[in-house]
C-alpha cells in the first residue's frame, strides 16, 4: 500500500497517539520562546524557510531564490544548514561547489553549485553554525533551510511551505496519526504561507486558502516550479536536446519527497511520458549498483538537480572506465526556475512583498 493512503487509513487508530505529541512540540516552542530553552540570536536579519510536516514543499528552491535575490541586492546571504545525509564533522563546514554529498548532504550542495557567491554552512546545531557564520562569514542575511522547527536559532521572520493537502486531509493532522511536525497552532508564528500549486491549479484553491488559513491574519503566495530547459549532467555528453520532444524515449530517475510531481513535469517538459520511473527515497545515497542498473536500461536518463549532485561524480567514474557510457546512457538534468502564481489575503506579490519585509526589517536585531 502507497505510504500516504497507508497514514490515512490508519489516522483515526493513530490520532490518540498524536496529542501528546502535539503537546510535547507546543511545550518545546514554549520553553524556547520564554528563555527557558537557550537559543542565539542573530545580529541580522534571520528568516526561516520551512514547513509544518515533511515532504517535498519546494524549501529549497525558495531558499535558492532568496539567495538570488541577495546576489542582486550585493547582500551576503549565509544558509544555516543541517545538511540532511551528511557527516560535516565535529565543526560548521562551509559548503562549496566541490564538496563531496557524502559531507554536505544533497540540497546544501546543490544550493552551493548553483548559488557560488552564497555561503552554505552545514551543522547539526545550528546556533553553534550561526556563531561560526558572524564571526568569519560577516553575514547581512541568515537563511534558516528547514527552519519552523528548528528553534535554537532565533529568527526575524518565519516562511511557512504548505502543500495542497496541507489544507485538505493533512490539515493539523500530527506525527504518527499524519505528516506534521506540529499542530497548527504553530502556524500563528508565520509571517507568510507559500503554497507550491501548479498555475492552473491555484484558482480552485482559493475558497480553501479563505477557509483554513485566513484566522492567521498573514499573506499567501502560490508558486510553482517551472522547468524550460535541460542541461547535461556532465561536459563533453553531448549538446542538450532541443524541447519539447527532444527526449522521445528516456528514464526519470527521482530520489525526492514528491516523485510524483517530478513525473508530471518531467512530461510537461519533454512531451511524452517516460519510459521507466525509478523512484529512490528522498535523500537517497546513489550507489554503483544504483548506477549500474540504470545503465542497464540502454536510454538517456533524466534528473533532478538534487539528484545530479550525488549522481555525477558516480557518473564521471563509470564514464572514465568505461568512455561509451555517455553515448549509451548521456544524463539529462532538468533546470526548474520558481514561479509565483496567484496570490491571497494580501495586496502584492511575494517579489514585492519579500522587498518591503527587508526594508522594514534590515537594521532590525530583534527576533521575533
Amino acid at each position: 500500500m502507497h505510504v500516504p493512503r497507508l497514514y490515512q487509513f490508519l489516522a483515526p487508530l493513530l490520532r490518540p497517539a498524536a496529542l501528546p505529541y502535539s503537546q510535547i512540540m507546543r511545550l518545546r516552542r514554549h520553553l524556547f520562546e520564554r528563555g527557558t530553552l537557550t537559543s542565539f540570536t542573530p545580529s541580522v536579519p534571520c528568516v526561516s524557510v520551512g514547513n509544518i510536516g515533511w515532504g517535498g514543499s519546494g524549501k529549497t528552491p525558495i531558499t535558492g531564490w532568496l539567495l538570488e535575490w541577495a546576489e542582486q541586492a550585493g547582500l551576503r546571504a549565509v544558509v544555516l544548514s543541517r545538511g540532511y545525509g551528511g557527516a560535516p564533522g565535529p565543526t560548521p563546514l562551509l559548503v562549496t561547489p566541490h564538496t563531496s554529498p557524502k559531507q554536505a548532504g544533497d540540497e546544501p550542495l546543490l544550493l552551493a553549485k548553483t548559488h557560488p557567491s552564497a555561503h552554505i554552512v552545514v551543522f547539526p546545531r545550528r546556533a553553534q553554525a550561526a556563531a561560526f557564520a558572524e564571526e568569519t562569514l560577516k553575514p547581512d542575511l541568515f537563511i534558516l533551510d528547514d527552519g519552523m522547527q528548528h528553534l535554537a536559532v532565533q529568527r526575524h521572520a518565519d516562511l511557512v511551505l504548505l502543500r495542497p493537502q496541507d489544507l485538505t486531509h493533512q490539515w493539523n493532522a500530527v506525527i504518527p496519526a499524519g505528516s506534521w511536525r506540529e499542530g497548527a497552532g504553530a502556524l500563528h508564528r508565520a509571517a507568510a504561507f507559500l503554497i507550491k500549486l501548479e498555475p492552473e491549479e491555484a484558482p480552485a484553491w482559493q475558497q480553501v486558502v479563505e477557509e483554513k488559513l485566513r484566522p492567521f491574519g498573514k499573506p499567501v503566495f502560490s508558486f510553482s516550479l517551472q522547468s524550460s530547459t535541460v542541461a547535461p549532467l556532465l561536459a563533453g555528453q553531448g549538446q542538450a536536446p532541443s524541447l519539447p520532444g527532444g527526449l522521445t524515449q528516456y528514464a526519470l530517475v527521482t530520489g525526492v519527497g514528491e516523485p510524483g510531481q517530478v513525473y508530471a513535469a518531467a512530461q510537461h517538459l519533454t512531451g511524452v511520458a517516460p519510459h521507466s520511473h525509478r523512484i529512490f527515497a528522498d535523500h537517497h545515497a546513489f550507489t554503483k549498483a544504483d548506477l549500474h542498473a540504470l545503465a542497464a536500461l540502454h536510454m538517456p536518463l533524466l534528473c533532478t538537480p538534487k539528484d545530479a549532485v550525488k549522481l555525477a561524480p558516480l557518473v564521471q567514474a563509470l564514464a572514465q572506465a568505461q568512455p561509451h557510457i555517455l553515448r549509451d546512457m548521456p544524463v539529462w538534468v532538468m533546470q526548474p526556475q520558481v514561479t509565483f502564481g496567484p496570490h491571497w489575503l494580501g495586496q502584492c506579490p511575494f517579489a514585492t512583498w519579500w522587498q518591503n519585509w527587508w526594508q522594514a526589517h534590515k537594521h532590525h536585531t530583534a527576533p521575533l
